[in-house]
């Protein structure tokens, strides 16, 4: 049986797109920074709780600068920053 990780959603339309939960939670695999990217068009919210700020998709953290390959945050780390259930899904 194989176990995928979850995939988060702020629980709100991309300002970009406007699309709906296509704002998925990423946590960087180096130094653990958490954005918002957006799953329809690729924009990189750097900080989730500010969406009037965003990046066009770079493959570089914004906090580290190192290449990083993103991987789905876990939802202890999503209500770390503040967010509770039923602001994503």
């Amino acid at each position: 049986m194989n176990f995928t990780t979850p995939v988060w959603a702020l629980n709100k339309p991309c300002p970009r797109c406007g699309q709906g939960l296509s704002l998925s939670f990423n946590t960087c695999q180096k130094c653990k920074r958490i954005v918002l990217i957006c799953t329809e068009e690729f924009s990189l919210f750097p900080d989730p709780k500010n969406l009037t700020r965003f990046e066009i998709w770079v493959d570089n953290c914004p906090t580290c600068n190192e290449e990083c390959p993103w991987e789905f945050s876990n939802s202890e780390e999503i209500q770390a920053l503040g967010f509770k259930v039923g602001e994503y899904c």
